[in-house]
């Protein structure tokens, strides 16, 4: 085997274990799933009281989703902040028409999250 051949195969090895690494750490750090389909919800608040990119979403307690986008409404004269939020799709059923959003804190640090209240069992 040339001295090329082995430099080549030693590198790709290297990229991909890098590659893998970077994954790694980003899925563990985001505590988030790249492969759970997601479901993307559009919440309206008056205020994001400290709410950021990143939050987190639960469902009743239980952590489901991630706040996905903070922004204004291309109107200047509506009230609101768009909230985008990216639930797991195995939460989707329990989020139903009468379901509320609200945002709270945790923790010491007081970081805020989106709670959701799961509605009716009568309401779609």
């Amino acid at each position: 085997m040339s001295t090329i051949a082995r430099t080549t195969r030693v590198g790709a090895v290297i990229v991909l274990a890098l590659v893998l690494f970077v994954a790694i750490v980003f899925t563990l750090g985001q505590q988030q799933h790249f492969w759970e389909r997601k479901i993307h919800y559009e919440i309206h608040f008056a205020r994001t009281n400290g709410l950021q990119e990143g939050g987190q979403v639960s469902l009743s307690g239980v952590a489901v989703g991630t706040v996905t986008d903070l922004s204004f409404p291309p109107d200047p004269n509506v009230n609101f902040i768009i909230i985008n939020i990216a639930v797991a799709a195995k939460a989707g059923p329990k989020i139903r028409a009468d379901s509320v959003a609200s945002i709270r804190t945790f923790g010491l640090l007081g970081d805020r999250y989106i709670e959701i209240s799961p509605g009716s069992s009568r309401k779609d």
